[in-house]
């Protein structure tokens, strides 16, 4: 039953991904790029606080409960005002 994981470079891992963004895109009623993140929800914070701001940006954080308060935590990791 077990079988080997599929390489994620290998050709069909790409026509298989490239399947699931056109799929996305359908769902979402977009023609833009889509990403696909492989992290936790935490992780997709991160990776946009990382990508487009910079340390001593300064940033609007409404901190109303556990998700606000993720966001001002990892900005303040990165030396992001709020």
């Amino acid at each position: 039953m077990a079988l080997p994981i599929d390489y994620h470079r290998a050709s069909e891992s790409v026509e298989l991904l490239g399947n699931v963004a056109a799929k996305l895109k359908y769902v979402f009623q977009t023609k833009n790029d889509v990403m696909i993140l492989t992290s936790s929800g935490t992780g997709a914070m991160e990776a946009t606080i990382t990508n487009l701001l910079s340390s001593n940006d300064r940033v609007t954080v409404i901190r109303s409960g556990k998700f606000g308060e993720r966001w001002g935590e990892i900005c303040a990791a990165y030396g992001i005002r709020f």
